[in-house]
């Protein structure tokens, strides 16, 4: 059968249409940004294992943001579930069997929430600064372990400012403030003579 012109033109269009469509589809998967494996380990390398203590709580899960957050992608399933199950590696003791015993969990989010709520300081800002002025040497404590205390609760109020609404400038001047108050709390505690020397430097 001899085409007509106009059935010509039809069946070129369609040819067109389909070629492209073929074409688009074999350069899909290119329009994904390539991995780099290497950087991806060493992030991963870099998160800390994670047993629990909330003092190590905000640098857990800054790290595990900085990996979700630079290699997550929506179109990748098997990556997520790699980068999800390697975080979930970094979980030990207390912090690991909380989050394995919980079948419901099964994104990053939600760890984090859950690992928020049970080892999270959950003391405010206000109170811990009040913690921090009021803190005492106790009996029969030596100087080294107080001076431990007064750095565990200066960390405490560092990573509070994290996540507090003040701009850059602020949270420097602060953590600068803490670091001081944290430094007069622990000289209260000293003699005389070696407040008079610590504060003479």
């Amino acid at each position: 059968k001899i085409l007509s012109i106009s059935e010509l033109v039809n069946l070129s269009s369609k040819l067109k249409i389909s070629k492209s469509n073929k074409m688009a589809t074999s350069r899909e998967p290119n329009l994904l940004p390539p991995v780099d494996y290497q950087l991806l380990r060493l992030y991963i390398d870099s998160i800390p294992k994670y047993d629990g203590n909330p003092f190590g709580l905000n640098t857990f899960i800054n790290s595990c943001d900085n990996l979700v957050n630079q290699f997550f992608h929506a179109d990748r399933d098997a990556l997520n579930t790699f980068i999800y199950q390697a975080i979930l590696g970094k979980l030990v003791g207390k912090a690991q069997m909380l989050v394995g015993s919980r079948i419901e969990i099964r994104s990053w989010l939600q760890v984090k929430e859950i690992l928020r709520l049970n080892f999270g300081d959950q003391r405010d800002i206000k109170c811990l600064e009040h913690d921090l002025l009021n803190l005492r040497i106790s009996k029969n404590e030596n100087h080294h372990s107080f001076g431990l205390r007064c750095q565990e609760l200066r960390s405490l109020l560092v990573s509070k400012l994290i996540h507090a609404n003040k701009t850059l400038q602020e949270k420097e001047f602060y953590s600068k403030h803490y670091e001081q108050m944290a430094l007069d709390t622990f000289t209260r505690a000293l003699n005389p003579m070696l407040q008079f020397m610590i504060r003479a430097q």
